[in-house]
């Protein structure tokens, strides 16, 4: 089977250090910043597969990571 990420969302403490993290450490490029309602957001390329990286609301205490995949043989989904 194959297939390829889409994309990643995820949700951090520190935006600007998760930016610096992806664009200068592994070398993706950055792409926009907007709100998401109130909260910062980065969106990020990484050879094809999106990187968002969003502020977590005040009260929420952890990360949060959703991963979206997408397959190229219809077959293999159900």
């Amino acid at each position: 089977m194959s297939f390829r990420f889409h994309h990643v969302h995820i949700i951090c403490k520190d935006l600007e250090k998760m930016i610096g993290f992806f664009t200068e450490g592994i070398g993706a490029d950055l792409v926009r910043r907007k709100k998401f309602g109130t909260a910062d957001v980065a969106s990020l390329d990484l050879q094809g597969t999106t990187i968002n990286l969003r502020v977590a609301r005040a009260d929420v205490s952890r990360g949060w990571l959703e991963v979206n995949c997408y397959t190229y043989s219809p077959e293999t989904c159900l």
